[in-house]
């Protein structure tokens, strides 16, 4: 029987003293000797103790054979993970497509690795509630309990007597730790902390209750518990713009703050190629599928089509789809100076904001012009006000604008304007009309009924058929168009302001365009002085009653 000290004693010999000892038993000692550098490897590779653990059922000592697939971006995470272990990497963000094994070894491989490197350390693992937690806890004690990891870590053993799904003890003091966003940490210090599916789905995230339940677990639990040297991992799936990979990492994210985010490495590996080097580090090219064995191209494809915002969430990393969740990037037409109209009726429409928090929504208020064409088009001018101000100041704005472009009718929805502004801009409207520095305009209130999808449901109509121009030379319109493509119009999303604003547009247009008839070549007006005529003018009268706004020279 080839035993451990056996081994030892037979290391020592020559090979031809050891054929002639062993004789049959060679190729078995070989075959142990081979295992026993396998361990001490695996106590140093990630990935060699990934393959270790899960040995073929049907050859348990070849270490050639393993039921754990090794896979490019499995090499890129336990580079990352190796770096978080060495203390290169203290912040780590992760982002990869379903079924690809990142929670095999992110969430159960690393911290059993740690604890059998560093068993006097403390880990806490958090999840969307505590039985997810405890299921990653679950399958972090078999592979501790399990022989090869003994043969790998024989001196990390966990202590004996009750056994807890909520937390596993080691001899040497260490501890893993389970708990569910909402819990406290268990009072312990954290060497490691790991936040894996903060996120139930994405009816999870879309509640804001849940995004700020989620960054309360990092601001209050996670910052409470760490020590100097200790290392934090979250990853989740990018369903939206405000999840916590976002807050922590994303500029365009009211919550992100340089100084912390400068201590955040953020991977995300897409299921189809779309960087050149991302594509590079993984070997593939742009356009290939990560894992074709797994999910192929066509595959992958079939599903963009039939959930393009899912797709974008769960498959590329993106909360949004480059194409567009709502608007399509291939509707947003641009304009230069050139191509303005000389004569156009401008009307002003806006999405006004009462607080002027951080976190608050912007005012979005915009100048709008309608062409002469048969089908009019709607053009939005450069002169934008789009940020959070003070309410003094939007309403000089607005009177001053009105005043450039000749404007009679603004447009907004009724709560705000009969909440927000609308008394105070009446009242100073009138002031400055009276010293000669203002216009008057009508205010247009629209109710609010519906989503915000369907409210802008007829600007998006206008944008698909090529009839809404943007201003694409203006500073401000590389974020706006940012903002339109990630808008969804369900009410969730981060920033809808300047969409908003141009969903009340939309409204607008229906009033305006609906007024707006053509001239026909091949009608004739009725005989002066005939009942018929006495009709033809009175309706006549009162579509031009209906056009608010006149004509005047755009520039």
């Amino acid at each position: 029987m080839l035993d451990a000290a056996k081994i030892n004693e037979l290391a020592e010999m020559t090979p031809q003293e050891l054929a002639d000892l062993l004789g049959p038993e060679l190729d078995i000692y070989i075959q142990k000797m081979q295992k026993v550098e396998a361990a001490q490897r695996a106590s140093k590779q990630l990935l060699t103790f990934m393959q270790y653990i899960n040995p073929d059922p049907d050859a348990p000592d070849d270490i050639t054979r393993s039921k754990y697939e090794v896979h490019a971006l499995h090499k890129v995470l336990a580079e990352a993970l190796e770096k978080v272990e060495r203390g290169e990497m203290l912040r780590l963000a992760l982002s990869v497509p379903p079924q690809m094994g990142k929670t095999a070894i992110c969430t159960k491989g690393f911290p059993a690795w740690i604890a059998g490197k560093y068993p006097h350390r403390d880990t806490i693992i958090a999840a969307y509630n505590q039985n997810l937690a405890e299921t990653f806890g679950t399958h972090i004690r078999r592979i501790i309990e399990g022989r090869e990891f003994q043969e790998v870590f024989p001196k990390a053993r966990l202590e004996g007597g009750v056994r807890s799904k909520k937390e596993m003890m080691f001899e040497d003091g260490g501890s893993i730790n389970l708990i569910g966003r909402d819990g406290a940490g268990t009072g312990r210090s954290a060497d490691l902390f790991i936040i894996d599916d903060p996120y139930k789905n994405k009816t999870d995230v879309d509640s804001l209750a849940t995004r700020e339940e989620v960054w309360s677990l990092y601001t209050r639990v996670v910052n409470s518990r760490m020590r100097n040297t200790g290392a934090v991992i979250v990853i989740h799936t990018r369903w939206s713009t405000d999840d916590l990979i976002a807050r922590l990492t994303d500029p365009l994210n009211p919550y992100y703050n340089a100084e912390v985010a400068k201590d955040w490495t953020y991977i995300n590996i897409p299921e189809i190629m779309d960087d050149e080097v991302v594509a590079s580090i993984l070997g593939k090219k742009v356009g290939d599928a990560l894992w074709p064995e797994r999910r192929s191209l066509k595959m992958l494809n079939t599903v963009r089509l039939m959930d393009p915002a899912g797709f974008s969430a769960l498959h590329m990393g993106k909360p949004t789809p480059p194409e567009g969740a709502f608007f399509q990037v291939e509707h947003l037409h641009g304009y230069d100076h050139k191509q303005l109209p000389k004569n156009m009726r401008f009307y002003l429409a806006g999405d006004l904001a009462v607080s002027t928090k951080k976190t608050a929504d912007k005012s979005a208020v915009g100048i709008w012009g309608i062409d002469s064409e048969p089908e009019p088009n709607l053009w939005l001018m450069p002169h934008l006000l789009w940020k959070r101000s003070a309410t003094d100041e939007t309403v000089e704005w607005i009177i001053d604008q009105a005043k450039q472009y000749g404007i009679l009718t603004a447009y907004w929805e009724k709560g705000q304007i009969d909440n927000a502004v609308g008394p105070f801009l009446e009242r100073r409207m009138m002031e400055r009309v009276k010293k000669g520095e203002g216009q008057w305009f009508h205010l247009e209130k629209f109710p609010t009924t519906g989503d915000k999808g369907k409210r802008a449901q007829s600007f998006r109509s206008l944008c698909a058929q090529g009839r809404v121009k943007f201003p694409t030379f203006a500073p401000w319109w590389p974020a706006a168009k940012d903002h339109m493509l990630k808008f969804t119009g369900s009410g969730n999303d981060l920033e809808d302001d300047f969409a908003d604003m141009c969903g009340i547009m939309g409204q607008a247009a229906n009033q305006i365009l609906r007024a707006h008839v053509p001239k026909a070549t091949n009608v004739v007006s009725p005989k002066v002085g005939t009942l018929a005529w006495t009709r033809w003018a009175s309706d006549a009268d009162k579509r031009r009653r209906n056009m608010p706004g006149r004509i005047v020279r755009a520039f």
